[in-house]
């Protein structure tokens, strides 16, 4: 779980202060979850919850096991790892894109 908590601190360098302030409310104490792939039999796969929004019923979550990326944006409501749109190079992108940040997006941003 240090592994984990060390890269939710690294990764708060990407954020500005506005959107940090929104994560931050968010941020749980990493739990451990196995969850299921569709693309694959020989889960299930860990995965580190994060943050979490019981209202929205969205989690953001670090595996290894990510369908494309790390960083995923996953449903409280079931143990899928969920499809490669939801998986993200960084906690920030995740975070961007999910249900959890409601503001503006930055100028210009793409999603990677």
């Amino acid at each position: 779980m240090d592994d984990i908590k060390q890269l939710v601190d690294r990764a708060k360098a990407e954020f500005d202060p506005r959107k940090f302030d929104r994560l931050k409310r968010l941020l749980i104490t990493p739990r451990k979850e196995q969850r299921e792939c569709d693309y694959r039999d020989d889960g299930p796969f860990p995965c580190w919850v994060v943050a979490e929004s019981e209202p929205l019923r969205v989690c953001l979550v670090h595996s290894e096991y990510g369908v494309t990326d790390e960083w995923g944006i996953l449903s409280l409501d079931d143990y899928s790892l969920g499809m490669d749109a939801q998986w993200h190079v960084s906690l920030y992108h995740a975070f961007l894109n999910s249900k959890l940040w409601d503001g503006p997006m930055p100028e210009g941003y793409e999603a990677p």
